[in-house]
């Protein structure tokens, strides 16, 4: 999954969560059993998503894209407290 995006609508229902456990119990019958996320900071509904998932925070990925440099420069930060 790439992107998860509900109507205004259909905010609020619980469908965001209903279709990631799907995946995420999919992904565990095919054998995977590590899932990472990648959420804005700011992203509050969908923190709430992951959150309800069960989901642990572990850190922040900082990515630093260079004029003229092909690749982002990453590096992880521990979470802070």
């Amino acid at each position: 999954m790439v992107d998860l995006l509900t109507t205004e609508k259909c905010r609020g229902r619980g469908y965001a969560v209903l279709i990631s456990q799907y995946a995420e119990k999919n992904l565990a019958a095919a054998g995977i059993n590590q899932l990472w996320t990648w959420v804005w900071h700011n992203n509050s509904p969908s923190i709430r998503v992951f959150e309800k998932l069960g989901w642990v925070y572990r850190g922040i990925l900082v990515e630093v894209k260079f004029a003229g440099i092909k690749d982002f420069l990453r590096f992880k930060l521990p979470r802070l407290k």
